[in-house]
């Protein structure tokens, strides 16, 4: 065979190795249009869960709340479009005497749903005992009843604290990321209420104690979500304790409506055109004049 028959040949191979490639390329395109379509509806399909459960989630965070001599609330509640789990209630005891202050915060809406289911069984229980609903026993019914439920993932935020208006003491427990502050209005000062354990997350829940706060007259209780720490500006930064206890410390004597409007409207001027990436809670309660503990006495 001529060195020009050999050429000519190995160029057919070759002309039919690249039509076969091509061939297989035109597969691969066909088969990945359709996987980016499925992948379209995928996403369509989440974006479109995922707003039903945002906009269940704002239907079942309270908007009235009892009034209760001695005290008034401001809240906010801001739900995230990107993933959320905030929930948050102010509620009565059986007896009138003391009231109950929840905030908590999920990982993810499944989780708070979880918990809501659980939160609805526990007030239930107030019904028959009172003691049902002190702090030591939400801790004991998580332990119980919802640790099982954790995925891998997930974790678990809550501040529960119950006032005892005989006293303007208040009993609280605190684990994970929530933001608790106690504004002193006779000096001035802003002190943390530290958190007792970490997140309750996949197989771990540390040792939970209930703490103890003497809340003065015109002393205020702020509770933050941990979706405000999570805020990002234009050029990446986050939105951090340091600005948070500045302004807090800025505003802390003014009313709890402009104390919270300050804290919302600094994270929403923070992050500018971005989404929230997680819900955001803002909590404020303040105690009025302590002459009004005796009432019902």
């Amino acid at each position: 065979m001529s060195d020009e028959s050999e050429l000519q040949q190995r160029i057919r191979l070759l002309e039919k190795e690249l039509e076969n490639k091509n061939r297989d390329i035109e597969v691969y395109r066909q088969e990945l249009a359709k996987a980016n379509v499925q992948l379209e509806q995928l996403i369509i399909h989440i974006h479109s869960q995922l707003k039903k459960a945002m906009e269940i989630q704002r239907q079942v965070v309270p908007t009235e709340f009892p009034n209760i001599p001695g005290f008034e609330f401001s809240t906010k509640f801001l739900a995230s479009s990107l993933t959320g789990g905030d929930y948050f209630d102010i509620f009565e005891h059986r007896d009138k005497m003391r009231f109950g202050v929840l905030l908590t915060s999920a990982s993810g809406y499944s989780l708070s749903a979880l918990f809501l289911s659980l939160f609805m069984k526990f007030t239930f229980q107030m019904r028959q005992d009172e003691e049902a609903l002190s702090p030591e026993s939400l801790v004991a019914t998580l332990k119980s009843d919802f640790m099982g439920h954790i995925g891998d993932k997930d974790q678990f935020h809550c501040f529960y604290g119950v006032m005892n208006r005989r006293y303007f003491r208040f009993d609280y427990v605190l684990f994970g990321d929530i933001y608790a502050l106690h504004f002193k209005q006779e000096n001035g000062t802003l002190q943390r209420l530290k958190p007792q354990a970490m997140a309750l997350a996949k197989g771990q829940l540390g040792t939970v104690t209930t703490q103890s706060a003497q809340v003065e007259s015109k002393d205020k209780i702020i509770l933050c979500s941990p979706g405000l720490f999570k805020i990002r500006n234009d050029a990446g930064e986050l939105f951090g304790e340091e600005r948070y206890l500045s302004l807090v410390k800025n505003s802390a004597g003014s009313d709890v409506h402009n104390l919270r409007n300050e804290v919302v409207f600094q994270a929403e001027r923070f992050a500018g055109n971005a989404q929230f990436p997680q819900d955001l809670t803002v909590l404020v309660l303040e105690a009025k004049d302590r002459v009004l503990k005796l009432a019902g006495v």
